[in-house]
Order: structure tokens, then C-alpha cells, then sequence
């Protein structure tokens, strides 16, 4: 299972958090900051994945330019699984922006937890068709758009 998604740039600033398992805001922070410790000193040789401390979380993160994308899986979960899902994920993102960068992110936040949400639900992966999720999302805005014109004409 997974038991969160995060999204960080290179200074630590987090873009993206999404977290399926419950905790404390204080817990939620101590991840934060350990995923981001651990996944930005970790020398480009080793595995990009490693255990949190006093966590049965693993973590699975990668770096694309200037963004880490850090998953934290069960401990018996597949590794390679895990970085599978956050390459499709930054693919996700790449199709529906173009090309992704930390600008969209801010920018377009609202967007990203829905993609977000249309490829993981409840910790697990729930639909692995890129062209059905950005299509899905598209279609969600068409409305929101024609409702907001319509609400403007009352």
C-alpha cells in the first residue's frame, strides 16, 4: 500500500502532499522532513529507495531536475513497483501540462491532486490509462467551466 505521495523541490519546499495512512500533523512533518533529508544527501550510486527510521515505510523517490517525487510503500511492497508508479505519475503530469515544472505545481495545484487522485486512490494505484485520466480531468474542467457561465447568466 502506499502511504504517501510528495512532491518537493530542491530546497525542501514541498509542491504535492498527499498522505493515505492517518497520522499526526506532527508525524506528517517528521516524514516530511526525513523523506527530504534521506532522499536529497543519498549519494546517485545507491538504490533510490530506503527505509524511513522506526517506520515500516520504505521509501521510493526520484529526482526529475528540480523536483523530488518521494512514495512511501509497506515495507513488503515491491520497490520497483513503486518507482514504476512515480515515473507514471511525472508522465501523467507531463501530458497534461506539456511539460511539468514546479511553476505548474504551484500554479495549478488543484489540477495536480486531482491527476493525483484519478491514478491513486485510497493508497492503492486505481487506473493505469494515461489518455482515461488526463481525458477524465479535461472533462472535469469542461464542466466546472460551463457551470461557472451558467451560474454567471442567474
Amino acid at each position: 500500500m502506499i502511504n504517501f505521495v510528495l512532491m518537493m523541490n530542491k530546497q525542501g519546499k514541498i509542491r504535492l502532499s498527499k498522505f493515505y495512512v492517518t497520522m499526526s500533523q506532527a508525524d506528517q512533518t517528521r516524514v516530511i522532513r526525513q523523506a527530504f533529508a534521506l532522499a536529497s544527501t543519498r549519494n546517485e550510486k545507491f538504490a533510490n529507495f530506503c527505509r524511513l527510521q522506526k517506520r515500516e515505510t520504505v521509501l521510493v523517490y526520484k529526482r526529475y531536475v528540480g523536483l523530488y517525487v518521494i512514495m512511501g510503500v509497506d515495507r513488503g511492497d515491491n520497490e520497483h513497483l513503486a518507482a514504476a508508479a512515480i515515473h507514471f505519475f511525472v508522465e501523467l503530469l507531463d501530458k497534461y501540462f506539456g511539460t511539468v515544472r514546479e511553476l505548474d505545481l504551484i500554479y495549478e495545484f488543484e489540477s495536480c491532486y486531482r491527476i493525483l487522485d484519478e491514478f491513486i486512490f485510497a493508497g492503492e494505484v486505481y487506473c493505469e490509462d494515461k489518455q482515461a485520466i488526463v481525458d477524465r480531468i479535461h472533462a472535469f474542467e469542461r464542466a466546472v467551466k460551463k457551470s461557472k457561465r451558467e451560474h454567471k447568466r442567474r
